[in-house]
C-alpha cells in the first residue's frame, strides 16, 4: 500500500485551515485581569515548585516557581475557576472572581494522593484523560522530581524500579552500554518486544546505536549502545508508561509491547518571571563489588618450571593469590563524571517557553570507555485565541561512545584477569598474571561511535466548540551515526589484521509520525456524558546504512577508508509505512461510572501492495464506588475506592519485506575473464503473513485510605501473543533457499501489579513518604503452530530453550547424579550426569519490587533512598564454570574441599552439557539509588541574588545487599541487550556512582 506522508500532511492541514478560518475566534482584546497566589503542600507547609496552574476553559496558565508563587495574567474578567495540578498530589479548584483590570489572589494547599483519579493522563486522545474514566492501569512517573534526587545519566536508570511491570535488564557496566526493556513480559520471538516510546507525541528509535563489535562472535553477543540513551532525563517532566495491548489500542502498529510516552518540561502562558535553573555536578565512577582472586598451587613441577616465576622460592602445595584488577594500575580506574546544564522557562501573553542545554562526560573504569553527551532542547508554544494553540519542540542531541573489549573477548581485560594463574608468565601478548593480553594492550582497542540526533515535533490543538476538540501532531527523528574501528599498523596487540585496518558504518534513520485525534464530548442528561473520539496516525520509517572498509594502512595517522591498499563497501535500504485509523466512544454515568468501546483499522506497506484492514477492538469500564451514596461509611477510613477492567488488542508488525519477495545484485565472473551484474535471489517472502496480534484482559481496583495518606493500585492480567512470527524453511521447489516468517506462534503472559504509596508522617519538621511496586510475571510459551522440536540457545552450551509449556529461553540443564551420602558420583575421573536436560527456571525475573523512601526534615533536609529487587530466575555462570575448569578458584584449590565436589567443578563436561549448579538463582537486593539534599533557607540564597540552591551528595549503584547467586552480580548478560539470550561470560558488572551537585534558580 503507498502511503504518503505529505499527501496526509496536506490533507489534515486543509482542515485545519478550514476550522480555523471558518470559526470565530475569542477576540483578543476584551477585559481583563489577574490572578496571583501560592501553591503550598499540606501539613509540611513547604512551597511547591513545578505546580501547573491554569484557568478552566482558556489557555492562561502558569507554572509556580521556587517560592510556590505563580502568577497568571491576560484572563478573562468574571467567575473562573482555576486548577491546581502535580503528579502525585490530589488536583485542587477555586473558583475565583476576576475584576477587570486589577489582581485577584488564591491560595492553593495540594495534599500527597496515592491515587489521584483526578489526574490527566496521555491516552492518545485530545487533551488525555483523566484517570477515573480508564479501565486500564498507567503508570506515571514524576521525572522532574526524580532527576532532584538522584544520579541518573540515561532514560533506562531513570525507569528502572520506578513503575510495576517494567522489566529492565542490564547488559554490563560499561559506559555507553545499553538495556533491554519489556513491559509485562516477551511475548514474541521474531517480532518485537520492546515497547513503543514516544517523545511528546512523536515516535522516536530506540534502536542500537549501530557500535562496531566489542566482544566476540557476532552482533547479537555483545554490548550496544542504544538511541534512548541521547535522550538528556534532566529535560524530562514526567513519563508515562501505558501497558498492553488493553491500554495500547489507540497506538496500533507496534504497540502490543506496550507504550511509553515521555514528556519533556515546557512553560506556561501569562506574565511571569523568568525562571534560570543551572547545575553544576561532579563525580566518579567505580568498582563496586569484590575483586577476583585467583589461585595457583605450588607444585614442584611448577617450582622448577620458568613459566611459574611466582611459584620460585616456595614449597610444594603452597597457594598463591594474585588480583590482577587491583594489583596492576593499568587495569581499573576511577572514572570521572562531570555534568552543566543550563535551563529558562518562562511566557507571556499567548506564548511560553523552555530551553536547555547540558553538557554530560561519564568515563567507564576501563581507559579506553567513555561515553560523552551533548544535547540542547527549545519548546515554544503560542495561544492566539482560548480557542487554538499550538507547541513546536526541538531537540537536538550528539553522542560520543567509545567501547572496549569486552565479555567474552579473548583480548579483554576482565577475561584475561578471570582466567590467569598467578605467578605464570604468560609469553606473547600476555604477562605476569595475565593470560592472553594485559591491560596495558588492551587499553589500545579504538571503538569509537558517534551520533547526531534531531527530533522535531509540531502539535496544533483547536477547539472550534466547547464541546469539540482537536488535535494534530506532526514530527519527525533523524538521526545519523558513524562508527569506526581502527587498528593501527604492526600494532603489537594483533587483534586486528598486523597491516592495520579501519571498517566504518554510518546507520541513518528517519522516522515520521502524522498523529491527528479529535474528541466530541456531549451531556446527554443531567447525569449522562458522551465523549466521542476518532483519529489517525502515519507512521514511516526509512533505515540506511552504509558500510566500508580498507586494509593496509600505511601508518598510525592513516585513518581512512580510501588510503588503505584494500578497500570494500557495502549499503542497505529499508523503509516500510503504516497508517490508521480509530474510533472510540466513552460514556459517563454521574462522572463515576464509565464505559468506553474502541475499534482500530491498520494497514502497513510491510503486508505489500494489497490492502489488508487489520482491525483491533478494545472495550473498558471504570466505577468510582466510593462515591456512591450506598457505599459510604461501608469501610472505615476509606477515601476513595474505584473498581476497572479491560479488554483489547494490538498488533505487532513484522520488519520490512518480511511478506514481500526479494531480489539482489551481484558480480559475476565470465568464461570469458569480464565481470558483469547479476540478479540473484534475496528473500522468498510470505504474501499472507499478517502482524502478531495481541489481547489481553486486566481487572483491578484502586484506594486511598486515611486521608489519602496510603494508596494503592492492584491490578491482574492475562496477555495472550496469537498469530506470532517464526520462521519456516523455504521449500526447496521454489527454488529458493533459506526461510520465511509464517504466523504459527502462541505466548501467553500473566502476573499482578501492585503499586503503593504511603505518607506515614506529614508536618512541618518532618514528613515521611513511602513508594512500593511490586510486579509478578509468569511468562509461557503454549505452542509453535507446528511439531518442530524445541528451540536451543546458547553460545557456550544449549543451556536455553524455547520449548511449549515453558518459559521463553528457560534454562534446562542435566542433573547430578549423587550416591545416598549426597556426593557426586565419578566414574573414570568424570562426574555422571542425567541422560536428559530438565527444566531449571526462567531467565528473566518472575518478582520484581521497588521500594523508596523520602524523609524531609526542617523542610530544607531531605534523605531518599531505592531499594531494587529482583527474583525467581536464573543466570547462566561462564565466568565461575570456566575458573573452576582451570582450577583457579579457590572452590577446587581449598585443601579442605570434598574431593568428589571438586572433581565435578573442574570437569569440563564439553558435549555432555552443563550440570544445574553452573545455572545458578539470580535472586538479588541491591540498593540502587542514595541520597542526601539540603535546600538552603531563602534568605541566604537571597543573598547572591538565587531563589533556590540545592545542595545534592547521590549514589548509584551503591551495594549488592544481598544475593542468591554464586558469581559477582547477576544483574549482567554477555548478549547485551539481547532478548533472550542471558549469560555472566566475564561481563563487567554494574559500577557505583557518586557525585556532588549544586542547583542554582534564579
Amino acid at each position: 500500500m503507498g502511503l504518503r506522508p505529505a499527501s496526509w500532511l496536506g490533507l489534515l492541514g486543509g482542515f485545519f485551515v478550514l476550522l480555523v478560518v471558518g470559526q470565530p475566534t475569542t477576540a483578543l482584546a476584551q477585559n481583563t485581569g489577574t490572578i496571583e497566589g501560592t501553591v503550598l503542600e499540606a501539613n509540611t507547609e513547604r512551597p511547591l515548585a513545578g505546580v501547573q496552574v491554569s484557568v478552566i476553559g482558556t489557555n492562561r496558565g502558569a507554572l509556580t516557581n521556587t517560592s510556590g508563587a505563580f502568577r497568571i495574567s491576560g484572563v478573562p474578567a468574571g467567575g473562573q475557576e482555576v486548577r491546581a495540578q502535580l503528579i502525585g498530589y490530589s488536583t485542587v479548584r477555586q473558583d475565583v472572581q476576576v475584576p477587570a483590570g486589577e489582581t485577584a489572589n488564591v491560595a492553593f494547599v495540594l495534599r500527597q494522593s496515592a491515587v489521584a483519579l483526578d489526574e490527566v493522563v496521555v491516552t492518545g486522545t485530545p487533551g488525555g484523560t483523566e484517570r477515573r474514566a480508564l479501565g486500564n492501569a498507567v503508570s506515571s512517573i514524576n521525572a522532574a522530581e526524580i532527576t532532584e534526587r538522584v544520579s541518573n545519566v540515561t532514560v533506562s536508570e531513570l525507569l528502572r524500579a520506578k513503575t510495576p511491570g517494567l522489566t529492565i535488564i542490564g547488559g554490563s557496566g560499561t559506559a555507553g552500554a545499553g538495556n533491554n526493556i519489556t513491559i509485562r513480559g516477551a511475548n514474541s520471538l521474531f517480532g518485537g518486544n520492546r515497547p513503543v516510546f514516544y517523545i511528546d507525541g512523536v515516535r522516536m528509535s530506540t534502536a542500537r546505536m549501530g557500535n562496531f563489535l566489542a566482544s566476540c562472535c557476532n552482533p547479537d553477543n555483545q554490548q550496544n549502545a542504544n538511541l534512548l540513551d541521547m535522550i538528556n532525563p534532566e529535560d524530562i517532566e514526567s513519563i508515562e508508561v501505558i501497558k498492553g495491548p488493553a491500554a495500547a489500542t489507540l497506538y496500533g502498529a507496534d504497540a502490543a509491547a506496550g507504550v511509553i510516552q515521555i514528556i519533556t518540561k515546557r512553560g506556561r502562558a501569562g506574565q511571569q518571571d523568568v525562571q534560570w535553573n543551572a547545575r553544576v555536578a561532579m563525580g566518579q565512577t567505580d568498582w563496586a563489588h569484590e575483586t577476583i582472586t585467583n589461585h595457583t598451587v605450588c607444585t614442584q613441577a611448577r617450582i622448577e618450571s620458568e613459566a611459574y616465576p611466582g611459584c620460585q622460592g616456595r614449597s610444594a602445595g603452597d597457594i598463591i593469590t594474585f588480583q590482577p584488577l587491583v594489583e596492576d594500575p593499568n587495569a581499573l580506574r576511577t572514572g570521572g563524571l562531570q555534568q552543566y546544564a543550563l535551563s529558562v522557562r518562562g511566557g507571556g501573553d499567548g506564548y511560553s517557553f523552555y530551553v536547555s542545554g547540558d553538557f554530560d562526560d561519564e568515563e567507564g573504569i576501563f581507559y579506553n570507555n567513555f561515553s560523552n553527551r551533548r544535547s540542547g532542547r527549545a519548546n515554544f508554544s503560542f495561544f492566539p485565541s482560548d480557542q487554538l494553540d499550538f507547541t513546536v519542540n526541538l531537540g537536538y542531541s550528539q553522542q560520543h561512545v567509545r567501547l572496549p573489549l569486552g565479555d567474552e573477548s579473548a583480548q579483554s581485560i576482565m577475561f584475561s584477569a578471570s582466567l590467569s594463574e598467578p605467578g605464570r608468565m604468560y609469553g606473547g601478548t600476555g604477562g605476569l598474571g595475565w593470560w592472553i593480553m594485559t591491560p596495558e594492550l588492551t587499553n589500545r582497542f579504538d571503538n569509537q561511535t558517534r551520533a547526531d540526533r534531531f527530533i522535531l515535533g509540531s502539535t496544533v490543538t483547536y477547539r472550534p466548540f466547547e464541546w469539540f476538540r482537536n488535535r494534530l501532531t506532526i514530527g519527525m527523528d533523524n538521526n545519523r551515526r558513524q562508527a569506526e574501528l581502527f587498528y593501527p599498523p604492526n600494532d603489537p596487540m594483533r587483534y586486528g589484521p598486523v597491516e592495520g585496518a579501519i571498517f566504518q558504518r554510518i546507520p541513518e534513520s528517519n522516522i515520521y509520525t502524522v498523529d491527528y485525534a479529535g474528541t466530541m464530548s456531549h451531556s446527554l442528561t443531567d447525569d449522562l456524558s458522551s465523549a466521542f473520539s476518532f483519529g489517525m496516525q502515519l507512521d514511516a520509517q526509512r533505515h540506511r546504512t552504509l558500510s566500508a572498509s580498507g586494509q593496509g594502512l600505511g601508518s598510525d595517522a592513516t585513518r581512512t577508508v580510501a588510503a588503505a591498499a584494500v578497500t570494500t563497501g557495502s549499503q542497505s535500504f529499508s523503509e516500510s509505512r503504516s497508517l490508521g485509523f480509530f474510533a472510540q466512544e466513552q460514556l459517563g454515568w454521574r462522572d463515576r461510572l464509565f464505559f468506553t468501546a474502541g475499534l482500530r483499522m491498520d494497514n502497513n506497506s510491510v503486508f505489500g501492495a494489497d490492502i489488508q484492514r487489520i482491525l483491533y477492538p478494545k472495550i473498558m469500564g471504570s466505577w468510582v464506588l466510593s462515591e456512591e451514596p450506598f457505599f459510604q461509611g461501608v469501610v472505615p477510613n476509606l477515601d476513595s475506592f474505584r473498581l476497572r477492567a479491560a479488554w483489547g488488542q494490538a498488533g505487532n508488525a513484522p520488519g520490512a519485506y518480511a511478506a514481500e519477495r526479494t531480489y539482489g545484485a551481484s558480480t559475476v565472473t565470465l568464461a570469458d575473464g569480464s565481470t558483469v551484474s547479476a540478479l540473484t535471489f534475496g528473500a522468498f517472502g510470505n504474501p499472507d503473513l499478517e502482524p502478531e496480534r495481541g489481547d489481553e484482559v486486566e481487572v483491578g481496583f484502586d484506594a486511598t485510605f486515611l486521608g489519602d495518606r496510603l494508596g494503592m493500585e492492584v491490578t491482574y492480567y492475562n496477555q495472550r501473543m496469537r498469530n506470532g512470527l517464526l520462521f519456516t524453511s523455504v521449500p526447496p521447489s521454489s527454488g529458493f533457499s533459506g526461510s520465511i516468517l509464517e504466523n504459527l506462534l502462541e505466548t501467553q503472559n500473566e502476573g499482578f501489579e501492585v503499586a503503593m504509596n504511603a505518607v506515614p508522617v506529614e508536618t512541618p519538621t518532618i514528613a515521611w513518604e513511602s513508594r512500593l511496586n511490586f510486579s509478578s510475571n509468569r511468562n509461557r510459551l503454549l505452542s509453535f503452530g507446528d511439531d518442530r522440536d524445541p528451540m536451543r540457545l546458547g553460545l557456550y552450551a544449549p543451556v536455553q530453550r524455547h520449548q511449549p509449556g515453558y518459559p521463553l529461553a528457560g534454562f534446562w540443564g542435566r542433573e547430578i547424579m549423587r550416591d545416598g551420602q549426597g556426593r557426586p558420583v565419578i566414574e573414570d575421573g568424570r562426574p555422571q550426569l542425567g541422560a536428559e536436560q530438565e527444566f531449571i527456571g526462567p531467565s528473566t525475573p518472575t518478582r520484581e519490587l521497588g521500594f523508596s523512601n523520602t524523609l524531609t526534615l526542617f523542610r530544607d533536609l531531605q534523605l531518599y533512598a531505592l531499594l531494587d529487587y529482583a527474583g525467581g530466575h536464573y543466570q547462566f555462570n561462564v565466568r565461575d564454570w570456566r575458573r573452576a575448569f582451570l582450577g583457579i578458584s579457590w572452590d577446587v584449590v581449598d585443601p579442605n574441599a570434598d574431593a568428589a565436589e571438586v572433581a565435578l567443578m573442574r570437569a569440563g563436561f564439553g558435549a555432555a552439557g552443563v550440570p544445574e549448579p553452573w545455572i545458578q538463582p539470580a535472586d538479588f537486593l541491591k540498593l540502587r539509588d542514595v541520597s542526601v539534599s539540603y535546600t538552603l533557607p531563602a534568605a541566604w540564597s537571597g543573598r547572591f541574588g538565587a531563589d533556590r540552591t540545592r545542595f545534592v551528595l547521590a549514589g548509584h549503584n551503591m551495594a549488592l545487599l544481598w544475593t542468591r547467586y554464586g558469581g559477582i552480580d547477576p544483574e549482567v548478560n554477555f548478549h547485551g541487550d539481547a532478548n533472550f539470550l542471558r549469560a555472566d561470560g566475564f561481563t563487567v558488572p554494574p559500577t557505583r556512582r557518586i557525585t556532588a551537585s549544586l542547583n542554582v534558580s534564579f
